[in-house]
């Protein structure tokens, strides 16, 4: 396993102990790709550095963003955390990582850590590929920030090269234009005036996210809606001549 082609996303984390030591246990098990998502804006400060310790070179080389969907244009799958409490869709048990993980020698793979107080609100779960649940006590669910990155990183760094090798996968950003040509022929047909827009836009976004298509594949798709958008045009044309 490439361990660069690994990142950790932190997204809106509130306190400065949490993010220090974040970046220590990445250092721990031999990861260095940190993002965090709309931080304190004295992420750096004393606190940080007292927990990273000697990891604060992780934290300094950290890139920040301010909203999730900047921080995933360039990631290619995405696995966010839970301890389960939103039931959105089936969930990955720790050990069943190997079957999204392969050889990610092409791929960046994004683990993604919500907020201390609330974890990963319901549209950023669905902005997953798939969601990890870290197996916890039913009657004290709530993990430390920290803690659930080091669990993570240490299942991780257990993981040595296996048979599976993924294909190269789409990019959020793909993934994006994909989604804005589905829209536009939907309303097209008329489609999404007669159900509820935004409900439907989310489950066809979380359909395909499950099903994790490749480069190729997501290619393949937009040609066929380019052809579908080209087709409606041509009959709007003849039915106004």
């Amino acid at each position: 396993m490439h361990r660069e082609d690994i990142v950790f996303i932190l997204v809106r984390p509130s306190f400065l102990g949490n993010i220090g030591s974040a970046a220590r246990v990445l250092k721990n098990f031999g990861f260095s790709n940190l993002r965090l998502v709309a931080p304190p804006k004295n992420y750096k400060d004393a606190e940080s550095r007292k927990m990273a310790v000697d990891a604060f070179d992780i934290l300094k080389n950290s890139r920040v963003f301010t909203d999730l969907n900047e921080a995933l244009e360039d990631i290619n799958l995405v696995l966010g955390t839970s301890c389960a409490k939103q039931r959105l869709c089936s969930f990955l048990e720790l050990p069943e990582l190997d079957a999204y993980i392969g050889l990610p020698s092409k791929n960046l793979i994004a683990i993604l850590f919500g907020n201390e107080r609330d974890g990963l609100t319901r549209d950023e779960l669905l902005q997953c590929h798939q969601i990890i649940k870290i197996p916890v006590s039913e009657t004290f669910p709530s993990i430390n920030l920290a803690q659930a990155v080091g669990i993570v990183a240490y299942e991780l760094s257990r993981r040595s090269s296996s048979s599976l090798e993924l294909p190269e996968m789409s990019s959020r950003a793909e993934e994006n234009a994909l989604f804005e040509k589905l829209e536009i022929m939907l309303e097209q047909i008329g489609f999404t005036r007669s159900f509820n827009k935004t409900s439907v836009r989310s489950e066809l976004r979380s359909l395909l996210l499950r099903s994790r298509p490749s480069r190729r594949e997501l290619g393949i798709l937009r040609g066929i809606l380019a052809k579908f958008q080209s087709r409606l045009s041509e009959s709007d044309g003849h039915q106004q001549s």
